[in-house]
Formats: structure tokens, sequence, C-alpha cells
């Protein structure tokens, strides 16, 4: 017989729990994607188009949030 996996383990649900388990971790992720869009979109080299800028600053802001909570997900 094939084994059934439940709820949790699948893809978006499995992701969804794990954020309810760990919602102060995963506040800091978006805080840090959230202001890194914003602060992206208003100091970054206005040369570049607005998306381009938006995404620098969320690729940054959430890198720097991943790395707040990188600590505690090793140790």
């Amino acid at each position: 017989m094939p084994e059934t996996r439940s709820h949790e383990t699948n893809g978006l649900s499995g992701a969804l729990a794990a954020a309810k388990r760990h919602p102060i971790m995963t506040a800091t992720v978006v805080v840090g994607l959230l202001g890194g869009a914003v602060l992206g979109g208003l100091y970054l080299d206005p040369e570049w188009s607005l998306l381009r800028r938006v995404a620098a600053g969320t690729l940054a802001g959430g890198g720097a949030g991943f790395f707040i909570v990188a600590t505690k997900l090793i140790g």
C-alpha cells in the first residue's frame, strides 16, 4: 500500500504550519522583506526602474531577516 502523507508535510500547507509554529521568526523575515522593498524603492539608484529597486530591496531585506533568524535555526 502506498504511504499517505499528512496535510502538514505537503507543500504550502507545510509552510503555513511552520509559520504558525514560529510566529516571531516569520514576522522577522516578513518585516525584513517589506522594509527592504520600501527602502529599496526609496533609496536605491534612481537610474534603475522602480520594479528593479523594489526587487533588490526585497532580496536584501529578506536576506537580512534570514540572517537574523538563522542563528536560532542552527543553534
